[in-house]
């Protein structure tokens, strides 16, 4: 099994992958203070996450843009995803294997029954 990185209860093949699913799942807030907004969001710039945090005060808008940490996530194990029809077969040998052994046993229990 190979190794991934989490995000939340999700498992994702790379780094990448695992910030990409977690800064675009942000949901931040936007506050109100008298009549001065705050509202602060998460964008992909030349493939860095950033935050924009932004204040509108009447008709002055400030904006005040910061790289985020890009820390790897932490890690996971990858379960491969197998394939139904494959699935399917190996219940299928499975099942008839079981079949087989209960066939066999109950033909050896006619021939001790016969033999006695």
């Amino acid at each position: 099994m190979a190794v991934g990185f989490r995000d939340g209860d999700v498992c994702y093949a790379t780094a990448a992958e695992a910030l990409d699913a977690h800064y675009t799942g942000q949901n931040v807030p936007v506050l109100i203070s008298g009549n001065t907004v705050y509202s602060t969001y998460f964008f992909k710039d030349a493939g860095v996450w950033k935050i924009n945090a932004q204040t509108n005060q009447g008709t002055y808008l400030q904006n005040l843009i910061f790289s985020v940490p890009s820390t790897p996530p932490p890690s996971c194990t990858l379960v491969p995803q197998l394939d139904p029809v494959e699935q399917f077969m190996d219940g299928n040998l499975l099942g008839w294997g079981v079949v087989a052994a209960m066939a066999v046993a109950w033909g050896l229990k006619q021939l001790g029954r016969a033999a006695s």
